[in-house]
């Protein structure tokens, strides 16, 4: 007898349904490990607005308790010197020295010595430094010129003693120290200093330094090629051999619908650019940026790639004016501009500019300020340049041994000494 028997088979996934379930897996893996590197960057940015401040104020501490605060000099500046005059007393912003090359016994490399002392001083014979370079730029040529670097008191003597002897060890510009665990340090800061209206000013430059390709080395701050320091690196808006303009008053940040009225010069979608150029680092979102008045500017949208077609440049906040108690004499052969309520201008920075510096075809101007439009009558204020020299960070730099290094704008902080 014959029985109908009903066969059963596995259970079981077709090939065409474990396909489209990898598929689907491998999505959903590929989305969340996406947000590896955002959470990452997040977690990294979240340590620099924390660890920022704090390098930046242990900084600040260290150089009040090696520098004694009579120690800074001034410079005598005789009214013979023009066009480029600089406020008796004052000077601009100036760099320490830099060791570059040591004999095995004091600082060693990347140390620097605030007052360029270790010349006069026979026990470091052996070290060699580099500091503040004469580029050409008005802003440091007269302090150059006189003094060879940041003046200190009884430089203006006759015959001066040697300079005081402040070293920071490279070390002690670290953070974490370096332990010998292998773990290198990641946080740097740099320093320089200005004296202006009779004060002190201190810039403390906080970074985050990573060896391109390499694990566990250390930075050490050494000259660029053609020997100016690199941290920070200066760029002067008034020289011809860049693309740049001085900022004015209001400029670098969008908020108005006319963008002519904000936008920095040379600095759009299109216009040339080499995020590896030490003059364009500038450019670079995230970038912190002092200007000769002391402010400090942040980049919140810049640019990436080479001739980036797509980005421009804003500024956290338009560039301001200074408070009238920056307001400086102007030359008496000049009545446009005597200091009276009806003519008072807002000046940045002790530098005079020369009366043909001061003219063009619609406006006057005087060291960056607001003034009158003098083909528009008396009562139409303008800006006119604020900001004509910039210190910031470069984005990449190469050590002594030809290590390429990417360097993270971290934080500044500018304060009274």
């Amino acid at each position: 007898m014959n029985r109908n028997r009903s066969t059963s088979r596995p259970a079981g996934f077709s090939l065409i349904e474990l396909l489209m379930a990898i598929f689907i897996l491998g999505i959903g893996i590929i989305s969340i490990a996406s947000l590896f590197p955002a959470g990452i960057a997040q977690q990294r940015g979240a340590m620099d607005g924390q660890v920022g401040p704090l390098v930046a104020r242990n900084a600040m501490s260290l150089l009040r308790s090696r520098i004694p605060t009579d120690a800074f000099g001034y410079i005598e500046t005789p009214n013979s010197v023009s066009p480029w005059d600089i406020r008796s007393g004052d000077f601009p912003w100036l760099r320490p020295s830099v060791v570059t090359a040591s004999g095995g016994s004091g600082p060693g490399l990347g140390s620097i010595d605030i007052f360029d002392a270790m010349d006069d001083h026979s026990d470091f014979s052996s070290i060699t430094t580099v500091g503040e370079k004469d580029s050409g730029d008005a802003w440091v040529l007269n302090a150059l010129t006189t003094y060879g670097g940041i003046p200190y008191y009884q430089h203006q003597l006759t015959n001066p003693p040697a300079p005081p002897l402040v070293v920071i060890e490279q070390e002690e510009r670290q953070y974490p120290r370096n332990d010998g665990s292998g773990n290198a340090p990641r946080y740097y800061w740099d320093c320089m200093f200005r004296r202006t209206g009779g004060k002190m000013k201190v810039a403390i430059f906080v970074y985050r330094m990573n060896a391109v390709g390499e694990v566990g080395k250390t930075w050490q701050s050494s000259p660029s090629d053609d020997g100016l320091l690199q941290m920070p690196w200066m760029l002067d808006l008034e020289n011809s051999s860049n693309a740049y303009e001085p900022w004015r008053i209001g400029q670098g940040a969008g908020a108005t619908l006319d963008r002519s009225q904000w936008l920095l010069t040379n600095a759009d979608a299109g216009d040339d650019f080499d995020p590896m150029n030490l003059n364009d680092c500038w450019q670079s979102p995230g970038q912190w940026i002092v200007d000769q008045n002391g402010i400090i500017h942040t980049v919140s949208v810049g640019r990436t790639y080479v001739n980036d077609p797509r980005t421009h440049v804003e500024l956290s906040s338009p560039v301001p004016p200074l408070p009238e108690d920056s307001l400086h004499i102007p030359e008496l052969s000049n009545g446009n501009y005597g200091i009276s309520g009806a003519n008072r201008v807002l000046s940045s920075g002790s530098l005079i500019l020369p009366s043909s510096a001061r003219f063009d075809s619609s406006f006057a101007y005087h060291a960056g300020m607001v003034t009158r439009d003098l083909n528009q009558g008396a009562d139409n204020v303008v800006g006119g340049p604020a900001v004509s020299r910039l210190w910031y960070l470069p984005g990449a730099v190469a050590d002594q041994q030809g290590t390429p290094w990417s360097v993270t704008p971290v934080y500044i902080l500018v304060e009274e000494f």
